[in-house]
């Protein structure tokens, strides 16, 4: 897991970036991790800053992969509802291209089924970033 920086409004916050393969060939999650040590706002509360974060000062983790075939994914951090490491998928606008920069609007939260839960449940455990990895997980 990578650890980023972003101001949303002004405030200095932290996120966490995971970049996983979805299940669908040539499709990515960005995982975006809500982190118990963020001294500011949550990623989910600015997700779409966070998205230009990542998209403008970030985006060697997503390689050569098209905007349109990224899955923007929040990891919550504690218990949603009852269910502790809970996922949501959002839906972003993304304008803009890698030579002039990116913007990100918020445009949907969506509700992710089972299975696609569980794929990104599996693909952050092979990496050392499940939800036992919280407390003194892996930074790069």
């Amino acid at each position: 897991m990578h650890i980023l920086q972003y101001l949303p409004g002004g405030i200095p916050s932290l996120f966490g970036l995971s970049v996983i393969p979805a299940a669908q060939p040539g499709k990515l999650f960005v995982v975006l991790h809500d982190l118990p040590e963020n001294p500011g706002v949550g990623v989910s509360d600015a997700v779409a800053l966070a998205a230009q974060v990542v998209l403008n000062e970030f985006s060697e983790p997503l390689g050569p992969a098209a905007v349109e075939d990224l899955r923007w994914i929040l990891k919550f951090f504690g218990a949603k509802e009852g269910v502790s490491g809970a996922f949501d998928e959002v839906r972003l606008e993304i304008g803009g291209d890698r030579w002039s920069g990116f913007a990100a609007k918020l445009a949907d939260w969506l509700e992710l089924d089972r299975s696609t839960s569980h794929h990104i449940r599996r693909e952050l455990e092979l990496r050392g970033e499940g939800m036992e990895a919280y407390g003194g997980f892996n930074i790069d």
